[in-house]
């Protein structure tokens, strides 16, 4: 019986509910029992996203794709997924030494660092 429906059953708050399991089956139990709830939503997700998927625009096919890539090499130990992510937004305006600055920070020149690029007035 999930924790809902108890609290449903006997007129109580969910909240009263978990609190009452923690009391009566440990902390470590309502967490084992967390864990499996999401790993069970995770593989009905998954199957609904396989059943769907041709379904899905291709720039939302290409991030599932790569999210589900990452988790497998995550999984199956061979790597642990992306060290960083890295979004660029370039607009007119750059000038030689900003752009020069993007550059050393996409190419892993300047690691950890992060510039700001403002717009010019004439950007505006």
């Amino acid at each position: 019986m999930s924790v809902r429906a108890a609290a449903s059953a006997y007129g109580i708050s969910k909240s009263s509910v978990g609190r009452i399991l923690v009391i009566e089956c440990g902390r470590e139990y309502s967490q084992t029992r967390m864990v499996d709830n999401l790993a069970t939503l995770v593989v009905m997700g998954t199957d609904v996203l396989i059943e769907n998927f041709h379904e899905l625009s291709p720039a939302t096919q290409a991030v599932v794709v790569g999210i589900a890539a990452d988790k497998l090499a995550k999984f199956s130990g061979a790597g642990a997924g992306p060290s960083h992510l890295t979004q660029v937004n370039v607009s007119n305006g750059l000038t030689p030494e900003q752009f020069t600055d993007l550059m050393r920070n996409i190419t892993g020149n300047a690691p950890g660092s992060t510039i700001n690029v403002e717009p010019t007035p004439s950007d505006l």
